[in-house]
């Protein structure tokens, strides 16, 4: 198993550890992101369901329908905060201690799995039979949240300018 002279059961358990991690991580991260908070803030604040008016979904844009500016803000906010914290936690958490060589940044690479993890709980929350949002408050979220420094800088402060390539159907002359 191991060709840098590890016992196999020490292999073994590195390699455990090491799918055992994305997946906690997965894991608490969708049952973060399959808080409700447009449905408690609807039933906590305003006495109404959520998910009768409108869209029917949990989303901060039927807030915005059937709470109005405050509700839909409140909303807003928590579910951007959903794919927000967990995602910075786990930069944080891991930042360092999962680069290899010949693999991209590991901390990134589970950044994105938590991000995903958020968006997935929000949009099936099972606390309501699977039913949620449309994962774009908890999507923006989770992509706001700064990359951590490396040895190379930091996160570029714009964005690169696009090549200038012209796509449109060319006219025979």
């Amino acid at each position: 198993m191991s060709d840098i002279g590890l016992s196999n059961s020490v292999a073994y358990g590195l390699l455990a550890i090491l799918l055992a991690v994305p997946i906690a991580a997965f894991i608490g991260a969708f049952l973060i992101g399959s808080i409700p908070f447009g449905f408690l803030v609807g039933k906590a604040f305003f006495k109404t369901d959520i998910r009768n008016q409108g869209s029917g979904n949990i989303g901060a844009m039927n807030a915005l329908r059937t709470l109005g500016k405050g509700g839909a803000v409140a909303v807003l906010l928590l579910d951007a905060l959903k794919g927000f914290i967990p995602t910075l936690f786990t930069l944080w958490l891991f930042r360092g201690h999962l680069d290899f060589d010949p693999l991209p940044p590991g901390q990134e690479i589970l950044g994105s799995v938590v991000a995903a993890g958020a968006v997935l709980g929000h949009c099936y929350s099972p606390w309501l039979r699977f039913r949620g949002g449309k994962g774009v408050a908890t999507s923006f979220g989770a992509w706001a949240t700064p990359k951590p420094p490396t040895d190379t800088g930091s996160r570029p402060k714009e964005l690169p300018p696009m090549p200038n390539v012209d796509l449109s159907p060319q006219r025979p002359t």
